[in-house]
Formats: C-alpha cells, sequence, structure tokens
C-alpha cells in the first residue's frame, strides 16, 4: 500500500463527490430557492442552519425520482459551511447568496 497512492485516491474521491453535490445544488437551485423562501417566514433571507439542512434534505434526498444525495451527505455539507463567509454569528446561513453561487453569469 503506497500511502501517496491512497492520499491521490482520498483527494480524488472528495472532488469527485464535492462535484456531485454542486452539480446536483445546481440542477435544484430553482427548487431550493422556493424552499428557501418557504421556510423563511420572516422574509429576511437568513435561515437557521437546521432550516437550511431540511430544505436541502427535502429538494435532494425525499422526492425518490431525483434521489441524487444521502442525508449524510447533505448534513456533511450543512456542516461544512458553518463559520464560512455566508453565515453568521447566530449559526445562520444568507440563503439568497447561497443561491446566487449557482447562478450562470454570461461574460
Amino acid at each position: 500500500e503506497d500511502p501517496e497512492e491512497e492520499q491521490r485516491l482520498s483527494e480524488q474521491f472528495v472532488r469527485g463527490l464535492m462535484q456531485h453535490i454542486l452539480s446536483a445544488l445546481y440542477e435544484r437551485s430553482h427548487a431550493m430557492q422556493k424552499a428557501f423562501r418557504h421556510m423563511d417566514s420572516e422574509g429576511s433571507g437568513w435561515l437557521p442552519m437546521k432550516d437550511f439542512e431540511e430544505a436541502l434534505r427535502v429538494v435532494l434526498t425525499e422526492d425518490p425520482r431525483h434521489h441524487v444525495l444521502l442525508g449524510e451527505q447533505v448534513k456533511a455539507f450543512v456542516q461544512s459551511l458553518r463559520g464560512c463567509k455566508l453565515t453568521d454569528e447566530q449559526e445562520r446561513i444568507d440563503y439568497p447568496a447561497f443561491i446566487l453561487a449557482f447562478e450562470v453569469v454570461e461574460v
């Protein structure tokens, strides 16, 4: 077992998984936006992380025709966002900024 080969394969797996997650999010960005707005009863543009995770779980895992991610993958993805620029000190996420990251901009 070559440690460098194991590291390379691990990094390749992580890149592939992240690409899968981001592709799924891009393909379902309109459904995500609807789910986020529905859960944002105050209309503030911010969701608690637990609500954000629940919205992603509904959009990405619960429809058997479009089951693209496992619940554990959604949870891990949301955990990876904690502390990033999209979150605040109250453990909320700026979901319009999150959605904006998946818009295609023509140049």
